[in-house]
């Protein structure tokens, strides 16, 4: 039952380095409106036994960079009921904006905005016990060097995973793709950042993401 508002996490270094670590069956913990940018690895890691991280509001962009092909995320969660929301994910150089993986439940993704990522904006993943429960609704998809959405199961899919009204646009590896999801209410179109060459992505008057 922490909160850590408005702080900026930056800069962990080494082979296997994270700069938000949820671990020791950490619950409840929040996460509002703080800046998560620049770790080697990970920007923010969630163990399997964690349960009620809330990241709310935040920035999170280009972390990764120094480890294995595609293995460092923005966003890496294992674990039970947590919630991504209303946050700017972005950047990630060599990974995804968010990865579930190899296990978690009931964990919800809402209202974010997550682009620019280098593998993909989003996995959906299990090994073992496979992720099961995820709501990842209202976000917006875009412009990723990958797909918006993907999944990858190394055994048996998971099971009542809904992906429902993203806006995905600009995917070089295509929208929502996979299996062990129920994809509905897709929205195909331009967000209409005001200026995302210049960092402005608040989206436009006339954005067919609005509402």
């Amino acid at each position: 039952y922490l909160r850590f508002q408005g702080l900026i996490f930056q800069g962990a270094n080494g082979s296997s380095s994270t700069n938000v670590y949820a671990t020791g069956g950490a619950n409840h913990i929040e996460l509002f409106a703080c800046e998560i940018r620049g770790s080697q690895r990970q920007g923010l890691f969630s163990d399997a036994n964690t349960d009620s991280l809330y990241i709310i509001g935040c920035n999170i962009h280009d972390n990764g960079g120094s480890g294995p092909s595609s293995r460092d995320h923005n966003l890496y969660i294992e674990g039970n009921n947590h919630v991504v929301t209303s946050s700017l994910i972005r950047g990630a150089p060599n990974g995804y904006g968010i990865q579930l993986y190899p296990s978690s439940s009931n964990v919800v993704i809402s209202g974010n905005t997550i682009i620019d990522n280098s593998r993909g904006g989003v996995i959906v993943g299990g090994e073992g016990s496979p992720t099961r429960g995820a709501r990842i609704m209202g976000n917006i998809l875009a412009f990723n060097r990958g797909p918006g959405l993907s999944t990858y199961w190394t055994g048996q899919a998971g099971s009542d995973n809904i992906v429902r009204t993203n806006l995905t646009w600009g995917n070089s590896g295509g929208s929502i793709i996979g299996n062990g999801i129920t994809n509905q209410g897709e929205i195909n179109a331009d967000p209409l950042f005001v200026n995302r060459p210049g960092g402005n992505f608040t989206v436009a008057a006339n954005s067919p993401a609005l509402g």
